[in-house]
């Protein structure tokens, strides 16, 4: 009589967790899905099309080693996905929504053993809704394929640390080193910042270990061979990243010498924490503090909840915290504080939210005293109090991906494009500042029908051509500058990036030498400006 009831339990179990699995997977993808094509391909989501159109396999690497910043996992997925499916917006951004997709499921399944099912749920739910990925998973850049490398690493690492037997978790291992490998090639920060983000956890279950502590969850942290099987795997990663190694210094040593990332202050750090949590999208700051300080507030309780379970707590807080550490110790060289870059500690503070509601609840089995009144009343309250968290918490994030729908253009590269079509006539020049900006206007104005052919010529150099991948305008370039201008009465002048670019103004001051400017329009990050001979 038994058995048959155990089954009908285990089957009820798997389906619920297939549902839930499901239900998230079907948000995350309908939330990435949703205007795909509404915002403009932004500058460096032409540069990834840039790069891939413009080298072979073959000479992807040498490529990436003069001229970009990034590992070349991402650029290979892309080129071998364009080949077959085009670059129009959707197919360019499609890598990043089946990747952000995948993140969810998987970090459910992480979550789900780390915690409980209804954790799990409420985390994926979250990450599904949360702007920022939707985001990194709208885009056609690295990030979203990075975060599912955080989620294949620690699913790996839950599942490892469960094996009593070390030979059992040899699947485990090697799948733990393949995804800080492939989070190597992915983002030059990736691997490295994993690594450690994991390794910190490990030392101190290690060392709580050695003072008699111990782990009936996960008996690997009791085993002698732990630490062995641990420092192999990272070494099995190393090794697997290391042919990308020589190039990895050689962008290092660019970026060290010059990179456009400027020097982390106090409102850096407050707007990278607030666009993690996606309520940088609401309509008005007192929302944004609202929502951020009751996202933070869930993360608060949710830290109280774990201070009693060392492994989910030290990981959490490895995961949380050693990143952007890592990040700020590198002001000391060279700023390289990025908010997607940083996106996947997002992954740790939605669980610590998520432990934070369902730890409202009460578990099974418990009743209250019944003549303690204000107990027997909070036991009663616990349960709307928990549902009411996860809508209060849900309708903030869909409130703010509604405003990330509606404002998150980053650049107006369609509107610029098809405004020069609209007054540009058959012949004339178009000049971009900074050069590369010629990249994603080209890509839109070659969809506008009926666009007149017009000379693109950027500046201070054409793309790819010189010794940086993003000059800088100096009194050395005006030469060039003022030789492309020979013979022309109008021109437009796209100008983007220039605080960066062209911190003296020298294009528009020499421009204004030979022209007056006849109109200007301002789009999100770009000017256009029409220019007219004096002399006309």
């Amino acid at each position: 009589m038994q058995g048959p009831a155990y089954s009908r339990h285990y089957v009820q179990q798997v389906t619920q967790v297939l549902v839930q699995v499901l239900i998230v997977t079907a948000v995350a993808l309908l939330t990435r899905l949703v205007l795909l094509e509404a915002h403009s391909l932004w500058l460096d989501e032409a540069i990834s099309l840039e790069t891939t159109a413009r080298n072979s396999p073959a000479d992807l690497w040498l490529f990436l080693r003069r001229w970009d910043m990034h590992p070349p996992l991402y650029y290979q997925v892309l080129d071998i996905w364009t080949t077959f499916l085009g670059t129009s917006l959707t197919a360019l951004r499609m890598p990043s929504v089946l990747a952000g997709t995948l993140t969810v499921p998987v970090y459910y399944i992480a979550v789900m053993q780390l915690s409980r099912r209804r954790t799990a749920f409420v985390a994926a739910l979250l990450l599904a809704l949360a702007p920022m990925q939707v985001e990194i998973g709208q885009e056609a850049r690295m990030y979203a394929l990075l975060t599912l490398w955080v989620c294949g690493a620690l699913v790996c690492m839950v599942n490892l640390l469960r094996r009593e037997a070390m030979d059992s978790a040899r699947g485990f291992w090697l799948g733990f080193a393949v995804c800080l490998a492939g989070a190597s090639y992915t983002h030059n920060t990736g691997g490295p910042f994993l690594a450690v983000a994991l390794t910190l956890p490990v030392l101190a279950w290690r060392w709580m270990a050695r003072r008699g502590h111990k782990f009936p969850q996960y008996p690997a942290l009791n085993a002698r061979g732990f630490t062995f099987n641990w420092v192999t795997a990272l070494g099995l990663a190393f090794l697997m990243w290391l042919p990308w190694a020589p190039a990895f210094w050689t962008q290092t040593v660019r970026i060290v010498g010059e990179f456009w990332v400027q020097p982390l202050t106090v409102e850096t750090v407050a707007w990278t924490y607030l666009r993690l949590t996606g309520f940088n999208w609401l309509d008005t700051p007192v929302l944004q503090v609202v929502g951020f300080g009751f996202l933070l507030g869930l993360a608060g309780l949710g830290v109280w909840h774990l201070r009693r379970s060392p492994v989910s707590g030290f990981l959490l807080l490895g995961l949380f915290l050693t990143p952007p550490l890592m990040a700020s110790a590198a002001e000391i060289v060279k700023p390289i504080w990025h908010i997607q870059s940083l996106n996947w500690i997002h992954l740790p503070l939605l669980m610590t939210a998520a432990v934070g509601i369902c730890g409202l609840k009460t578990g099974a089995g418990t009743r209250p005293d019944p003549g303690n009144t204000w107990r027997h009343l909070s036991h009663r309250l616990k349960a709307p109090l928990q549902i009411a968290a996860i809508l209060l918490l849900c309708a903030g994030q869909v409130a703010a991906l509604g405003g990330y729908y509606r404002d998150g253009e980053r650049e107006g590269w369609r509107d610029a494009a098809t405004l020069v079509a609209t007054r540009a006539g058959e012949g004339e020049a178009v000049l971009f500042h900074a050069n590369w900006a010629q990249l994603p206007f080209a890509y839109h104005y070659a969809t506008v029908e009926g666009a007149p052919a017009i000379e693109q010529i950027p500046l201070p150099e054409p793309v790819f051509s010189g010794d940086v991948a993003e000059p800088k305008m100096s009194r050395a370039h005006l030469p060039y500058m003022h030789e492309q201008l020979i013979g022309r009465e109008r021109l437009f002048l796209v100008y983007s990036h220039d605080w960066y670019t062209d911190p003296e103004r020298l294009v528009t001051r020499a421009l204004e030498v030979r022209y007056r400017v006849a109109a200007e329009w301002e789009f999100e990050a770009i000017r256009v400006i029409e220019y007219v001979s004096r002399d006309g």
